[in-house]
């Protein structure tokens, strides 16, 4: 089993000519900025809901990728810890410029956070433009599932 500290420097690991010091510093920094200071040698499985959404935005930003995918970040969490973790992954967005790829149902929570939204419906991109675009849209499809109607064509 890997500890919190093995789970974020796995990513840096596999590259090549990272001397450990160097990946120990890169962990204890990543785990600051996602407010987990000193969780190295915990277990994951020690963890809270939220403590391991916070560990993955840890690891998925470590190597520093120019892209950055998640694929429902905030899922099974409470409101606010869910807030809280769009929250991180825009600051982490702007502090690296690296372009987030986010695929998520909370669009409450993730339109907070984001500058341009896609739709897709059985495969097909309905609407692709900003966030302020996707609440004004006049495309039925789009408005139900942005202001989450129940009457509507989907």
């Amino acid at each position: 089993y890997l500890t919190v500290g093995d789970n974020i420097a796995f990513p840096l690991r596999r590259k090549a000519g990272i001397d450990d010091a160097e990946i120990q510093r890169r962990v204890a920094e990543r785990l600051r900025a996602v407010s987990l200071p000193g969780f190295e040698g915990r277990m994951p499985a020690g963890l809270s809901g939220g403590q391991k959404k916070r560990v993955g935005v840890a690891r998925a930003t470590i190597a520093q990728g120019e892209l950055v995918l998640y694929d429902e970040p905030a899922a099974g969490l409470d409101p606010v810890t869910s807030q809280r973790i769009f929250e991180l992954l825009r600051a982490e967005q702007r502090e690296t410029g690296a372009t987030v790829l986010m695929v998520s149902s909370d669009l409450d929570r993730m339109l907070t956070v984001t500058d341009r939204v896609g739709m897709l419906l059985k495969g097909e991109l309905i609407f692709d433009g900003t966030t302020a675009e996707a609440r004004a849209s006049s495309d039925p499809r789009v408005r139900q599932f942005v202001h989450g109607l129940t009457d509507g064509p989907l």
